[in-house]
């Protein structure tokens, strides 16, 4: 199992000095949340301008503006999450140190490396297996398409390293760092989460970054309304949690108490790597292709 983390929720927290840094410099308010201001200048507000610029038809505009203030939104709720985070934990607790965040890319690069090894052992006994023909059409397709899938994570593997190879030295660091500030990002995330659900405990659903306390988000979200006196300068944010609402009363089937994932996944922000251990992955490979049914 090959674990994508992407940013999500509760993304950077690396916005938080800005919030009160306009005094002097003037401050288009957005939104105020815990007496603290939102400013327009704290994050990128994506604007129409360019769609006359882009010579949109006209009657592509509504869902393209729709989705530019999609964005803008989720923008917004997402500082504004942020911010309510660092006001009842503290940002110390959210930010990780860089002992953690070495430590984190050590554990994604060898699942990685794990990963693309046991891929490529599985793909040269899933096509020993095809080769010898036993399966009906329809499980025949269903093997043909993962080992598809897994010779696709096979090239782009082993492109993204020909890649990192031809770069100039000069920019090793660049991309070092670059690498470093997103796994700062996915941490904090982490840490958000864990200390949510620490506080708060309740269900987990599997999201796009993996599991997500969203028992906790409700509570959370219920000490921001008691608790923040939220107030939207700009008319367009004043019912800004709606999404997360939504995202809260999902219907999706909850991640099982008993299972590893619900014990484990929250104990350290590397335990998701373990996920990927290739002699487990092979294992349970195996017992799949020998429960098939055959001719």
């Amino acid at each position: 199992m090959r674990i994508v983390v992407i940013a999500g929720l509760m993304g950077l927290l690396s916005w938080l000095p800005f919030m009160t840094a306009h005094a002097d410099n003037g401050c288009d308010p957005v939104a105020t949340l815990f007496a603290q201001t939102l400013c327009r200048q704290d994050f990128r507000e994506e604007t129409t301008d360019y769609l006359d610029a882009m010579k949109v038809p006209t009657d592509q505009r509504p869902v393209m503006i729709a989705q530019i203030e999609q964005r803008n939104r989720r923008q917004v709720m997402d500082l504004l999450w942020q911010l309510a985070l660092a006001q009842k934990f503290g940002a110390e607790a959210i930010t990780p140190d860089e002992k953690t965040i070495e430590r984190f890319q050590s554990h994604f690069h060898a699942s990685m490396d794990a990963s693309y090894a046991a891929d490529k052992q599985a793909v040269i006994y899933l096509r020993d297996i095809l080769e010898k023909n036993t399966f009906d059409e329809d499980v025949t397709a269903q093997i043909k398409d993962i080992v598809k899938a897994m010779e696709t994570g096979i090239h782009f593997y082993e492109e993204r390293e020909r890649q990192i190879a031809a770069l100039p030295a000069d920019y090793t660091f660049v991309t070092k760092s670059a690498e470093s500030e997103v796994s700062r990002g996915l941490i904090r995330h982490w840490n958000a989460d864990q200390l949510l659900f620490k506080t708060y405990g309740g269900r987990l659903i599997m999201g796009q970054n993996g599991p997500e306390p969203v028992d906790a988000y409700k509570d959370f979200l219920a000490y921001i309304e008691e608790n923040g006196n939220f107030e939207a300068q700009d008319p367009a944010y004043s019912d800004i949690f709606a999404e997360i609402r939504q995202h809260i009363n999902t219907k999706e089937e909850p991640v099982p108490t008993d299972s590893d994932m619900y014990k484990y996944y929250f104990t350290d922000p590397t335990w998701q790597f373990s996920l990927s251990n290739s002699e487990n992955r092979l294992d349970d490979l195996r017992k799949w292709i020998e429960g098939l049914p055959r001719k």
